[in-house]
């Protein structure tokens, strides 16, 4: 990389970020527009040309040319698939375009569900039961704080299980209600749930700050080269 396209790359950065953070002091306005559609522009055609050269062309094109002709069939009905999902763009073929879109949403679906089970449910489930619940240190003595941990995770575990149990008994014409004992340990669940969202939130606030500064740091930084001529 030579020394024009460093100074063109540190140039489009420091408008583009000059850009963004105008929206701080001026809300809605020209700049933050050009940015945020640059911004979408650029993305929208990277995944673009992504989609044609990693799926079109090695994923379909390339396997229909040099692939024996046992795979020939499989190849041909996604192609069907594929050009019948075209038919949206036309109000008297929409029809055909529920049954590719059927395919995706159905294998959607089982790819998120399988990765939630075993992704997510399987290896939580596995943490809060493997645990000793009276563990020892090296030395033989229970050890306070993992045994505090342990407790911790199996609670929070079974508790926040409960909060998301949505079944409730009728109750005539007054508004059905969750038993009485699963309603009390949801409660110990809520508690769990907003100390978790809680953190989540600050890891995303102090995500978004350190990017901030950053930001800050680059456009300072940026001003003192091309004012001082540090590229030269």
């Amino acid at each position: 990389m030579n020394q024009i396209e460093v100074i063109g790359g540190m140039a489009l950065g420091f408008f583009f970020t000059v850009a963004i953070l105008s929206y701080l002091l001026l809300d809605d306005n020209l700049l933050f527009r050009l940015g945020a559609y640059t911004l979408v522009g650029v993305s929208a055609g990277y995944l673009m040309a992504v989609m044609l050269s990693s799926v079109m062309l090695n994923q379909y094109l390339i396997p229909l040319l040099g692939s024996p002709i046992q795979k020939l069939p499989i190849l041909i009905l996604l192609m069907v698939l594929g050009l019948m999902l075209f038919g949206r763009l036309d109000p008297r073929g929409s029809s055909l375009a529920l049954i590719p879109m059927a395919f995706l949403v159905g294998v959607g679906a089982a790819v998120v569900v399988g990765g939630s089970l075993t992704g997510t449910f399987l290896p939580q489930a596995v943490a809060a039961a493997e645990p000793s619940l009276l563990p020892s240190n090296p030395g033989g003595n229970l050890d306070i704080l993992a045994m505090l941990e342990n407790w911790c995770v199996l609670i929070g575990t079974l508790t926040t299980l409960a909060y998301f149990h949505f079944s409730a008994r009728p109750r005539g014409g007054a508004e059905p209600v969750r038993p009485p004992g699963i309603a009390q340990i949801a409660q110990v669940g809520k508690f769990f749930l907003a100390i978790t969202l809680g953190a989540l939130y600050a890891g995303a606030l102090l995500s978004a700050l350190a990017i901030l500064v950053e930001r800050i740091y680059f456009v300072v930084q940026t001003l003192i080269i091309f004012s001082t001529g540090g590229m030269g």
